[in-house]
């Protein structure tokens, strides 16, 4: 995080912090992990990241402990990551609050799409050969 980023961070980070990584993009196994907030015209702006080779609560940990002696007063009303507990985790031990947890639109779609087929379960009808259906 530079001053700019900094600054950045404490202007908007109070209403939405997303935190998003990657998984699996290179042959090196590194995950990018990013922290955004987003402007007033609903932009996101990346102020901080961390590389590592995995994501788990105990290396987010070290990550927010950096950001907060930065922004000693940073307090969010949410935070936006995929469906993991890890970052809420970290985040809830380093800055000591609760914010409220927001699953990205992206995460959502994905775990709708995947369970689809498993709780809607298609329905076979068996008519009697006289009957004809007009469908529309």
């Amino acid at each position: 995080m530079n001053d700019v980023q900094e600054k950045v961070l404490g202007l908007y980070g109070s209403s939405c912090i997303m935190i998003d990584s990657t998984h699996g993009t290179n042959q090196y196994g590194l995950e990018l992990t990013t922290l955004m907030v987003h402007d007033e015209n609903h932009e996101g702006l990346p102020v901080a990241i961390l590389f590592s080779t995995r994501i788990g609560s105990d290396i987010l940990l070290p990550f927010f402990e950096s950001i907060k002696k930065r922004v000693p007063n940073l307090q969010t009303d949410a935070l936006m990551t995929d469906d993991t507990n890890s970052y809420l985790n970290a985040w809830e031990l380093s800055f000591d609050a609760k914010p409220t947890h927001l699953l990205c639109i992206w995460h959502t779609n994905k775990n709708i799409n995947r369970n689809i087929n498993i709780k809607i379960k298609t329905v076979t009808i068996d008519l009697p050969s006289k009957l004809k259906l007009k469908i529309f």
